[in-house]
């Protein structure tokens, strides 16, 4: 599985990279509290929320520990002065009132929302408060202030049971009754750091230092887990699958799937940071399954948690990769089943099938460019600075001396059913070496380039190769143009009408022949399509839905359907159907960019390998497809006089919502705020770059958005009410429609009342 996340930190938006807490609030957002300011994301944006002393209503700390919603969707913010309610228009400071009856200004560690509404707060250094439900002020529990005076967790578990753990590690358990309890079988001497309940009521408890013990549900003693070791434990969580996430104080993330007993030792990947060495604060699942994670000065990493079908191999599997770190430039399956990479500058690989077990590693420091095993079982390797060789059993390197050809570049090496190896080369033509007997090189002839009918190759640069169905012809992706070499009549012309080359003029990457003889030619312009003689039969470009023009390899699988590798994402080309299905990086694709020629096939057809800059994936073509996606649309912002919407923000003389843009369906607007901006998102945040969006006014046509992009613009809408229709649309899934109404009130001068006066003003003046 391709493990790519996105990280967050003051490089693009985010506030700090000190960062306490992730949370998502029940409307979808993410909001992130650090120790400089609040943010707040929609998957496209951030806002940043941070004292003001201008504005009363402003936060009054910008150090944020805590975050948590009260039993009416409010936010709670725990900071370093104490508690915070936020309604979404204003912060209003909740008291902390002591057992004297003064107000506690203190350091908020946490905060727990109870199952009947009610909300605790740990402090350090005041003990526990309770806020019941409804009411604005937090009183302290009786008693908390002496044994529970510095407290840094508190959770409530599905019976009811609230569990407390202090600042110098000690667990408490408090029961419906109100009874305080530290006797817990297993937990002595243990530094409790946090404690987290599964699904199945299981609760796990994560110490400093000295692992993690669980206590199932029914039991009464927490037991050691002993395969997960001893940690330097920060935070714990349980994923909705029941996997245990654990967070280290400087040593990244540590996963333990309760069901199998596998530890893995940090699974996600960074190509920014280094998440092995990260402090994590909290581990969070968001509503599509995504894991976020806040880490201390390093900010925020998020991790997809789609459905991955491709298999993966590359450096985003961090310690697990087992090629190295550079761009796979191609790929071959040999008799034996065993899969061969080569790379750029990191030399060849040999590895099993399925790509998961590494046999051997040769020509360390060379760039593979071309893989072919011969009829004799041989592995001929092309480079890019060494020439052509053969590796033997021990895996030497054997360069075959041809004397023109040098140190030039062999791009694709093919073998015909002769036992004939064919070689594409860049500056020295077409090589062929036939089993026995000297090579042969086709060197292009003058004028060869540019007059069409001269019997010739048309170029020496050759990238790649593909033999017919037949062997009877040997096709060529030049530097300008597709030629084939019709090996049965020695010609260059006959088996394309007459002519030398085709789409002369067109730097192509890439040739294939499939199961029908058609020819896939690709080219910077997108994939041609030929049939034997030189007919076109389409060309396929973006407008038909090729994720990019710029087309890097072909493969066939088994249904006969074309898997196209470009320079931004994979297509499957279906042509039955007549559809194409986009893949990206974000669906577990190695990368977006594939490299030129990288593909090939089991004998089956049923598995495919293709690489790029990423690594390679290997995938059963029959097991990927487009997973449904199930979101909705939500206008995430509305911007007026460069000025984000908040509940009961006034435009003239009208109120323009009460509500969040979120949640409302009439904005009103004064004549003078008729130019504003809409912003849009889904709030699945894994996906957005594949998400489009698409808008209809007062039911006229839809005008789609710009893939990528969240924001439309209107700038002087007559006064007038606007009914709005909004939509997501992601690789052929769209979201339900959402409908909500812009009323843009006339000057008051163009009112009904103002037309109404103008009117008596009129009949007076006629009496």
């Amino acid at each position: 599985m391709a493990q790519r996340g996105k990280l967050f930190n003051t490089d693009n938006q985010l506030s700090s990279n000190l960062v306490t807490q992730v949370y998502q609030d029940t409307n979808g957002f993410i909001w992130i509290a650090t120790r400089n300011g609040l943010n707040v994301y929609d998957g496209y944006h951030f806002a940043v929320k941070k004292k003001d002393e201008s504005n009363k209503l402003s936060l009054n700390t910008n150090y944020i520990n805590c975050i948590t919603q009260d039993a009416y969707g409010y936010l709670l913010l725990g900071t370093n002065k104490g508690l915070l309610l936020h309604d979404g228009q204003k912060f209003t400071n909740i008291p902390l009132i002591d057992s004297k009856g003064n107000t506690a200004i203190t350091y908020v560690t946490s905060i727990c929302r109870l199952r009947n509404g009610n909300v605790l707060i740990s402090t350090s250094g005041h003990g526990i408060y309770l806020m019941k439900k409804g009411e604005h002020t937090c009183k302290l529990i009786k008693d908390t202030d002496n044994k529970l005076k510095y407290s840094a967790r508190v959770m409530e578990d599905r019976l009811g049971n609230v569990w407390i753990i202090t600042e110098d590690g000690k667990l408490f358990w408090m029961g419906k009754n109100g009874k305080l309890s530290t006797h817990l079988a297993g937990t002595s001497g243990l530094m409790a750091q946090e404690i987290k309940e599964d699904g199945k009521g299981n609760l796990y408890l994560a110490t400093k230092n000295q692992g993690v013990y669980k206590k199932t549900a029914g039991s009464t003693v927490f037991t050691r887990i002993s395969s997960i070791g001893n940690l330097t434990i920060q935070t714990i969580y349980v994923s909705k699958s029941g996997k245990l996430f654990i967070g280290c104080d400087g040593e990244g993330i540590v996963l333990y799937d309760p069901a199998t007993g596998a530890v893995i030792d940090n699974p996600f990947f960074s190509a920014q940071i280094n998440l092995s060495r990260s402090k994590i604060q909290n581990i969070i699942e968001d509503s599509q399954g995504n894991i976020w994670f806040s880490m201390l000065q390093k900010g925020v990493f998020m991790q997809p948690q789609g459905m991955y079908d491709f298999g993966y191999m590359g450096f985003r599997l961090g310690n697990r990769n087992i090629i190295g770190d550079n761009c796979v430039t191609s790929v071959m399956l040999d008799n034996s089943n065993n899969l061969w990479v080569g790379t750029d500058k990191d030399g060849l690989y040999k590895l099993n099938q399925n790509g998961s077990e590494l046999q051997a590693h040769y020509m360390d420091n060379s760039a593979i460019l071309a893989i072919c095993q011969d009829l004799d079982g041989r592995i001929w390797v092309g480079t890019y600075a060494d020439g052509v060789g053969i590796l033997d059993a021990s895996g030497n390197f054997h360069r075959i001396n041809i004397n023109e050809l040098g140190n030039k570049g062999v791009f694709d090496i093919k073998c015909d059913k002769q036992g004939t190896m064919w070689l594409a080369t860049m500056g020295c033509g077409l090589i062929r070496i036939p089993k026995s007997g000297q090579p042969i090189i086709y060197k292009m002839k003058d004028h060869a380039d540019t007059r069409s009918h001269v019997n010739s190759i048309p170029n020496d640069y050759v990238a790649k190769l593909a033999l017919s169905k037949d062997h009877s012809c040997l096709y060529l992706a030049t530097s300008i143009g597709l030629a084939c070499y019709d090996i049965k009549h020695n010609s260059w012309t006959s088996a394309l009408g007459g002519v030398n080359c085709l789409n002369r003029n067109s730097f192509s990457h890439c040739v294939f022949v499939d199961s029908k003889g058609h020819i896939w030619y690709g080219t910077e312009d997108g994939a041609y399509v030929y049939k034997w003689g030189g007919k076109l039969l389409k060309h396929y470009t973006t407008k038909d839905g090729l994720s990019e023009n710029s087309i890097s390899c072909f493969i066939e699988d088994y249904k006969g359907r074309i898997w196209i590798g470009t320079t931004s994402g994979l297509n499957k080309l279906d042509a039955a159907k007549k559809s194409i299905t986009k893949f990206y990086v974000e669906n577990g694709v190695q990368s977006n960019e594939f490299s030129d020629g990288a593909a090939c096939a089991s004998a089956d057809k049923r598995i495919i390998i293709m690489g790029g800059t990423g690594g390679f994936n290997c995938f059963d073509a029959a097991k990927v497809k487009q997973h449904p996606w199930n979101a909705t649309v939500k206008l995430s912002g509305f911007i007026v006089g460069n000025k984000s919407l908040t509940p009961g923000m006034e435009s003239g003389f009208y109120t323009i919502t009460e509500k969040g843009a979120y949640n409302s369906e009439v904005f009103n607007l004064s004549n003078d705020d008729n130019t504003f901006t809409l912003q849009l998102s889904t709030l699945t945040y894994s996906n957005v770059e594949q998400i489009s969006y698409a808008y209809s006014i007062n039911d006229e046509e839809w005008h789609t958005v710009q893939q990528g992009s969240n924001e439309v613009s209107f700038s002087h809408m007559p006064a007038g009410k606007y009914k709005f229709r909004i939509k997501a649309i992601c690789n052929g899934y769209e979201t339900p429609v959402k409908e909500f109404t812009i009323i843009i009130h006339p000057a008051w001068y163009a009112s009904i009342w103002a037309r109404l006066a103008y009117l008596l003003v009129l009949i007076s003046l006629c009496m």
